[in-house]
């Protein structure tokens, strides 16, 4: 799923949408792309906890470096798919 240049509380909503309807056709595992958000927030991460919790696989591909720097942030960085960009956060 492309997510937008923010996922903040205003646009949480809206990706909550877009996110219901993939997991009913893919309930196990949701793949973010990252590669054009350059702002997030608590209620982003907090939906990346509630999908974890319930036993939805998150990954996320081509992070922004702000995308990556907010997930280091909050510890969220083992989300990160792409091993260029892994290799970078665990240095």
């Amino acid at each position: 799923m492309k997510l937008p240049e923010k996922c903040t509380v205003v646009q949480i909503s809206q990706i909550y949408q877009q996110l219901r309807d993939i997991i009913k056709e893919s309930p196990q595992a949701i793949t973010f792309d990252a590669s054009e958000t350059f702002s997030l927030d608590i209620s982003f991460i907090q939906l990346l906890m509630a999908l974890e919790h319930e036993g939805i696989k998150v990954s996320i591909k081509s992070p922004t470096d702000s995308f990556q720097e907010a997930l280091l942030l909050y510890d969220y960085q083992s989300l990160i798919v792409s091993e260029e960009v892994a290799l970078e956060a665990s240095s």
